[in-house]
């Protein structure tokens, strides 16, 4: 038995010269009851993370279909349906041109072989929700099991194709959440938002893990956020991307310097933030200090600030707009247009600037069903990729902007809930991730 299993295995190995990282050594064992009574053609054999998969599939037998992938690491998912609740039927010889709305993007964090497997014939609509649900349950393993054990007639194709892994090594980012403050009342999503963003933007912007800095709680003193700056700063890399995020409270305190015509400055909260402790404050003018030095050296810059009054930093970068409502009316969002066509022109480099609130809006912490701040959820989605509209690749901020405005108002209307306004600066297009590799 033992060398029929063996032979089975050099057997498979030899038909699809499968190599794998060091966490994936069961990919074979799990690929093995692939057979050719399907067809899958893939648009290309050869594809790098950020790409999306199109591929057609026809199959020997009308019935329900489904559509596993496997990807570099072993990790594999249901991708079709897209949707637990939906399901997929394919007539005999019938050739269907994937993704339509259907969409895969590659993220694997190693190169390697990647395998999509195509289970079509099922007949009987209880056993296609058996496989999902097995598959569901307890993975592909489980799923080659019924396969071989069942009296299912089904189709069954696998294609293979090479993937490449290419790190975002040139970006950097500084993720910051405070929800335990020594002088504040505290907050309970700042430190999963901060946490979620940069697990975000490892997994979906390939940014290595080693340039990535995170601060939560104490760690988020002012000295240590003005610290991290500087670091980022200080790397020697004219291309360098930066991407600055902050979650926790945002305040409007009285002009420090008699520079503001509202007569407010506004501050980002530290730890030890302190009501009239001016040297605890992390002012808008501040910022835009580091913000200046930080774009001289650097090819694009991104900051995200997820607090309260944050649109109010719009006076930052626009010293014209003084007035709250004049502010909220530059800074109105544009979800109404969110299906229109996005400029195809995109400024390369500099700064832009996205908040989660007007300038005279609080932002809403946590949510229950979220598990995150309202805006930090939406807003990790668009680094994800949902934000793509256009299919070219790449994140600009006219994207973020737009998918994240249009989800918010959705998802506040359908829970009746007060309607933050996220706003942006500058309005012109900024690629935020250029091309995602």
């Amino acid at each position: 038995m033992r060398i029929f299993l063996f032979i089975l295995f050099l057997l498979f190995a030899a038909s699809f010269n499968v190599y794998y990282c060091d966490d994936n050594p069961n990919l074979l064992s799990e690929l093995f009851f692939c057979k050719k009574d399907g067809c899958i053609n893939l648009e290309k054999k050869s594809y790098k993370n950020g790409d999306y998969l199109k591929f057609n599939i026809s199959s020997e037998k009308s019935g329900y279909f489904m559509v596993f992938h496997i990807d570099a690491s072993g990790e594999s998912s249901v991708i079709i349906p897209k949707d637990a609740g939906e399901s997929c039927f394919i007539f005999k010889n019938q050739i269907i041109k994937l993704p339509n709305d259907c969409f895969l993007r590659l993220n694997a964090n190693c190169s390697g072989s990647e395998f999509l497997i195509l289970l079509s014939g099922i007949d009987d609509y209880s056993d296609y929700r058996r496989i999902l649900r097995l598959f569901e349950e307890q993975g592909i393993a489980a799923v080659k099991d019924f396969i071989e054990t069942s009296r299912l007639n089904l189709s069954v194709a696998c294609s293979e194709y090479d993937y490449t892994f290419i790190p975002a090594s040139n970006t950097y980012v500084l993720s910051i959440g405070i929800d335990e403050y020594a002088n504040l009342t505290n907050l309970k999503s700042s430190v999963s938002d901060t946490l979620l963003f940069a697990e975000t933007v490892k997994k979906y912007c390939f940014i290595p893990e080693e340039n990535i800095f995170i601060l939560k709680n104490k760690e988020a003193t002012k000295r240590n956020i003005e610290d991290h700056l500087k670091i980022l700063n200080s790397i020697n890399s004219e291309d360098k991307d930066i991407i600055f995020f902050f979650s926790g409270h945002g305040k409007k305190i009285p002009d420090l310097n008699g520079d503001e015509k509202d007569g407010f400055d506004e501050s980002i909260c530290p730890w030890e933030f302190k009501e009239g402790d001016e040297l605890t404050y992390f002012i808008d003018d501040e910022i835009a200090q580091y913000i200046d030095l930080l774009e001289s050296n650097s090819r694009r810059l991104t900051f995200i600030i997820d607090a309260c009054f944050s649109g109010h930093a719009y006076k930052t970068f626009n010293p014209d707009f003084f007035d709250e409502k004049e502010i909220d009316e530059e800074l109105s969002h544009v979800s109404a247009n969110a299906e229109k066509e996005i400029p195809v022109e995109k400024n390369e480099q500099g700064f832009c600037f996205f908040g989660s609130s007007g300038s005279s809006e609080l932002s809403i912490g946590m949510n229950d069903e979220l598990g995150n701040g309202i805006f930090t959820y939406f807003l990790v989605n668009a680094f994800k990729g949902f934000a793509e509209y256009n299919g070219d690749g790449m994140l600009d901020s006219e994207e973020i902007y737009r998918y994240v405005c249009s989800e918010l108002e959705i998802y506040s209307k359908a829970k009746k809930l007060y309607f933050q306004t996220p706003v942006r600066y500058p309005k012109r297009v900024f690629l935020i991730m250029g091309e995602l590799q």
